[in-house]
């Protein structure tokens, strides 16, 4: 390397802030001191089952009962199976 590249590259460190570091070796910014705090996720507690159908001779199946031997292919809803709470 060259006497005029060298001096070159330590005249542009030395006239570098300090401050001024790359984008990418920037550590993340903290958050201030004053600002709030986010309260911690609640669990939500599950609420006693409501059935609005009772299936007897067939299953449960979204709001409604079908046939035992079918599939159901809707999400879990009011009903319920008999025997079960």
């Amino acid at each position: 390397m060259g006497m005029r590249t060298w001096l070159l590259a330590v005249a542009m460190l030395v006239s570098t802030p300090a401050g001024d570091v790359g984008a990418q070796q920037r550590a993340p910014e903290k958050p201030a001191r004053d600002a709030p705090k986010r309260a911690p996720r609640e669990t939500p507690v599950e609420a006693p089952k409501i059935c609005c159908k009772v299936c007897d001779t067939g299953k449960a199946c979204g709001k409604t009962c079908i046939n035992r031997q079918l599939t159901c292919h809707k999400p879990p809803g009011c009903a319920c199976n008999a025997g079960s709470s």
